[in-house]
């Protein structure tokens, strides 16, 4: 990824929506990536969210699929609505 511009990661995640930022988070997701764990993902919540463009949804399918951690990925909505449920606080 690092060797692309941002604005070629831009082209090709287009489709997904919100290109110009996500491309942005990619990028330098990808030089953190490389200087600070040598091309490894790491492996805690903490040093997972402190990547641009991972929040705890992110980090909760990287954990429990890269990692067998056990997590629970849950949404904006699903959390909203599960809150307006009395399921959650």
């Amino acid at each position: 990824m690092l060797k692309l511009t941002i604005e070629e990661i831009a082209a090709i995640i287009r489709p997904c929506g919100l290109s110009n930022t996500k491309a942005k988070a990619i990028w330098h997701l990808s030089k953190m990536l490389f200087e600070l764990y040598h091309g490894k993902v790491p492996s805690t919540f903490d040093a997972l969210e402190k990547l641009p463009g991972v929040g705890h949804k992110t980090a909760s399918v990287v954990m429990s699929q890269g990692f067998q951690t056990p997590a629970f990925p849950v949404d904006t909505h699903i959390h909203r609505c599960a809150k307006r449920w009395g399921l959650s606080h």
